[in-house]
């Protein structure tokens, strides 16, 4: 292959990767690409909360360590698609590929766009409107493997809306050790009606996404809840039934050592009556359902 061609097929290749963005292919075709960078990160700190000042300093109380695969973009959003639409568009992206939302902020709640543009991402384009910020972390199951997402939504003071968009293609286990903190696990319970709780199930209290679930009952206490297990490795219907009747029972008394209230929420078990569908615990699934 002479230079010539090496060269172009770089060129091609690196258009694709960089046009290659989902949630821009999906809901923001007319942006303006600014920014494209692929690496590998041995210890990418995954940031879980708003960044508050302590002392003089920006902290922030909750991040994760990951190893994967970072792929970032920058891009200029349309100017006809308003700073409310962009993030209504965002949430539409993240529903329909069911994902888990780890964390999401809005506006003042942020804290300073100063620190996510100029420290966090490092493209001072994202510096805008304290009161007109977006920023949200989602795990998407991507088979053996998972997508851990952060998209950042910005819009400065001459109007124009800027979109970051940061995947880590990270290893199943290390995603599924992350659990969402208690607002925004909320969130999915209510956007779907459901949520299925992620993690080991045979030691529950090693179980991190438990303890995020029972501070969020706590935040919700008026709510009627059910506790549902399945279980698909009995040999027969009958033991299928009691296996996940226990399951469900287990994770509620769990809840209640916790300090949750057991009286708006009932443990059910439906054995293997629904479909068995692909699963992260094996044989068994615990799911928390939202009761009228």
């Amino acid at each position: 292959m002479n230079r010539f061609v090496r060269v172009w097929v770089g060129l091609c290749l690196s258009i694709n990767v960089f046009a290659g963005e989902p949630i821009v292919e999906t809901y923001f075709l007319d942006s303006s690409a600014m920014y494209e960078k692929t690496r590998a990160v041995d210890r990418h700190r995954l940031l879980l909360s708003a960044p508050i000042k302590i002392n003089g300093q920006w902290v922030f109380e909750r991040d994760a360590r990951v190893k994967g695969v970072l792929v970032s973009h920058t891009y200029e959003l349309a100017s006809e698609v308003s700073f409310s639409e962009a993030g209504q568009r965002l949430r539409q992206y993240f529903a329909s590929n069911s994902g888990r939302l780890l964390y999401s902020c809005e506006g003042l709640d942020c804290g300073s766009s100063n620190v996510w543009a100029n420290e966090v991402f490092k493209v001072k384009q994202l510096y805008g409107i304290d009161s007109s910020q977006f920023y949200q972390v989602w795990e998407l199951n991507r088979n053996d493997q998972a997508e851990l997402v952060v998209s950042y939504l910005s819009q400065r003071g001459n109007r124009r809306t800027y979109l970051q968009v940061d995947r880590l293609t990270v290893n199943q286990s290390l995603a599924l050790s992350i659990a969402s903190d208690p607002k925004s696990l909320w969130k999915n319970v209510e956007s779907n009606g459901y949520w299925v709780l992620p993690g080991d199930l045979s030691v529950l209290e090693q179980n991190v996404h438990l303890t995020s679930l029972a501070e969020a009952l706590k935040l919700n206490p008026l709510q009627y809840l059910a506790i549902v297990g399945h279980a698909y490795g009995g040999e027969s219907f009958d033991q299928n039934s009691e296996q996940s009747k226990a399951l469900a029972e287990t994770v509620l008394q769990y809840l209640i050592a916790q300090g949750v209230s057991g009286k708006r929420i009932r443990a059910e078990g439906v054995g293997s009556m629904a479909p068995r569908v692909r699963m992260q615990n094996g044989l068994q699934r615990v799911e928390l359902v939202i009761q009228p």
